[in-house]
Parts: structure tokens; C-alpha cells; sequence
């Protein structure tokens, strides 16, 4: 080590044992607090990412069980009703279907498909294909 190293570390460890006791206390405090929020952050993407997608895939699939039960001229009545904080339902064709979503898009997908069975389809689109802002599912009832 170089004498320079040396003086500075000297300033900055404290001569009383009460002081060297609290920096190595408050270090780590320090470390388990960044240990304790990584570990937090880590937990709550793979939450996010597990559950969020599979509540949504439930809700979508109970919401066009509800619009497939119901009379097609009372649907739009219920499109409110049906409606989240975060999404919306929209009936009627449209949209550009996007053609290779990502892998994470197409479990998405699969998930859904699997929920609604072999009477419907669905596709995640694009309401304004210039923009790209709004994006959607787009649901086919069949025989309906």
C-alpha cells in the first residue's frame, strides 16, 4: 500500500473503540438495507410478471364469457361494467395484428387461448398502426 493510502485510511477509521464500533454497526445496517431492497425489487418484478399476466389472462377470459353469454345488442351496455383501471374492452374488428410478437407476448397469448378454449381467438393488435401508442387483444367469438 502506498503511504498516501495509508494516511487517508488513518483519518478516516476513528481512534475510540466506541467510534469503531458504530462504523462497523452503521456499515452493516447499510449492507442489509441494500441487500434487503435488491432482494424486495427482485421478488416484486418476478410477482409482477408471474401473477399480473395471469390475473389479466383470467379476468379477459371471464370478461368474454360474460359478453358471450349476454345478447349481442346488450353488449355494448356492459363494455363500462367490464372495463379496469388499466384496460379497457372494445367490440369490433380492427387493428393491424402484429405479426411476431415477443416470446414473453406469445405465452401471453397461448395463456389466453388456453382460458378461452376453441371457440375464440386472440391476437394482440394495434388500434392506430402508425403510433403504436394503443395496443390491444383482439378476441374473434365464434359462431356468434
Amino acid at each position: 500500500m502506498s503511504a498516501g493510502f495509508r494516511r487517508m485510511a488513518a483519518r478516516l477509521w476513528p481512534d475510540s473503540l466506541f467510534g469503531r464500533l458504530a462504523m462497523i454497526l452503521f456499515a452493516g445496517l447499510v449492507v442489509a438495507h441494500v441487500l434487503a431492497f435488491v432482494l424486495i425489487v427482485l421478488d416484486r418484478i418476478a410477482t409482477e410478471d408471474e401473477l399480473g399476466t395471469k390475473f389479466a389472462a383470467v379476468d379477459i377470459a371471464e370478461a368474454v364469457a360474460i359478453l358471450d353469454y349476454v345478447k349481442p345488442e346488450e353488449r355494448p351496455a356492459w363494455l363500462d361494467r367490464l372495463a379496469r383501471r388499466d384496460w379497457r374492452y372494445v367490440l369490433g374488428d380492427g387493428g393491424e395484428i402484429e405479426a411476431e410478437p415477443p416470446k414473453r407476448r406469445q405465452a401471453n397469448i397461448a395463456r389466453l387461448r388456453a382460458l378461452l378454449g376453441p371457440a375464440h381467438d386472440a391476437n394482440f393488435v394495434y388500434f392506430d398502426p402508425p403510433k403504436r401508442l394503443r395496443r390491444g387483444i383482439l378476441m374473434h367469438l365464434k359462431g356468434r
